[in-house]
């Protein structure tokens, strides 16, 4: 909520799943200074209208400990930057391995107030989004993220070396 109260005209949206969560998540938000309508609360569609929302969005906030994995996959595939805060368990560091491998390591923090400070700073320039975006658009799909015939190659040629290691042994 302090990243949205410090973002003018920001909005946070959120998946609508759970009634008694929404309800919950709003008085929260109103006792924190902000006001209802700032929280959207979307429900669960399918999986092409779900990409598709990616794109509605300028920035995501990833959540903490349980990092994003196939959601941070799809935002970047959609061409939206994500930030994330990087913790010291694989499931708190997925987001970050993604953002690294896609070029965007700078969208990576490592405390709570650098989350915060870099989600604030981002929201007050949509500028910087754009050029993020415009990243994404014209490298992301390309980068080796994405790059799945390298992938299969590269793991390919480790089981050939773990098999002839093997059978030397």
């Amino acid at each position: 909520m302090r990243i949205v109260r410090a973002v003018e005209g920001s909005v946070l949206w959120l998946l609508a799943d759970n009634e008694w969560a929404r309800e919950n998540m709003l008085a929260r938000a109103e006792n924190l200074g902000v006001t209802r309508e700032r929280l959207h609360f979307a429900p669960r569609v399918s999986p092409a209208e779900y990409l598709a929302r990616f794109t509605l969005a300028d920035l995501v906030l990833d959540t903490f400990p349980y990092n994003a994995g196939t959601t941070a996959s799809d935002t970047l595939w959609m061409g939206t930057p994500i930030v994330t805060l990087s913790g010291r368990s694989y499931i708190s560091r997925m987001a970050g391995s993604l953002l690294t491998h896609i070029g965007l390591p700078e969208l990576v923090t490592e405390s709570l107030a650098d989350y915060e400070r870099l989600a604030i700073r981002l929201g007050n320039q949509p500028q910087r989004i754009a050029s993020y975006k415009r990243y994404l658009a014209e490298h992301g799909r390309s980068s080796p993220l994405f790059d799945v015939p390298a992938f299969v190659r590269e793991l390919e040629i480790e089981f050939e070396r773990l098999a002839l290691e093997h059978r030397a042994n």
